[in-house]
This record gives structure tokens, sequence and C-alpha cells, in this order.
């Protein structure tokens, strides 16, 4: 165990309402399985859930590497490469100059920058 307790968002749903909120409209909730879902069908309908998670994050081209809804659902450490990915993406989706969405390069540099002068 990776010592995450995830018992709370094992079933999906509740990164589901996530990534609603990192793009809103962008779950189709006709396809989600909501809970309490029959015993004998709970683990196949949470997988499912954390399957379209990690669908959602390929459509907002979140980076994700070496993980599956079953990771999710089994609380696997790599759920907090997830999370640490929304957070990422939604911080970026903050930060604009003007119409113009700042990206992380130009974090990095602004970075760099800053830096430079406190040296």
């Amino acid at each position: 165990s990776s010592g995450i307790n995830a018992e709370y968002g094992r079933d999906g749903h509740l990164l589901l309402r996530v990534f609603d909120v990192l793009k809103k409209g962008v779950v189709d909730w006709d396809r989600v399985n909501k809970p309490p879902f029959e015993s004998r069908l709970h683990v196949f309908k949470s997988i499912e859930n954390c399957n379209y998670c990690i669908e959602l994050g390929i459509q907002l081209k979140i980076k994700l590497v070496g993980i599956a809804g079953l990771n999710i659902y089994e609380g696997n450490k790599l759920l907090l490469s997830l999370l640490w990915q929304m957070m990422r993406h939604y911080t970026l989706g903050l930060m604009k100059h003007g119409d113009k969405e700042i990206g992380e390069e130009e974090v990095v540099s602004w970075c760099n920058k800053r830096l430079q002068v406190d040296k």
C-alpha cells in the first residue's frame, strides 16, 4: 500500500467532479456510473469511472504516464501523479496575460530571471 487514503474517491466519481471543474462540461454525466452500486457490480462500475478519468485526462492533454483506471481504484501511488498533473493543469489555466494564456515555459523563464536578479 502507498499510504494514500483513497477510499473516498475510489469509485472515480470525485475525480470526475474535479475534471468538470477543470473544464466545465467535459464530463458526459450520462456516461458516468453513479454510486451507490450493486455490491456485485461495485468493482466493475468503479473501474469504468476510473478509466473514464484517464480518458478525460488524455483529452485535456494532461501528462499521464503508466497510469490506468485500476491504479486509481486501488489507490496506487500513481494516483498522486494524476492529482499533481490535474493541479498543474488548473494552475496554468489560471495564469493569463490579457487574453493570452501563460504556458509552463513562460513560468520557468520568469522564475529563472527572478533567481538571477536575487543573486
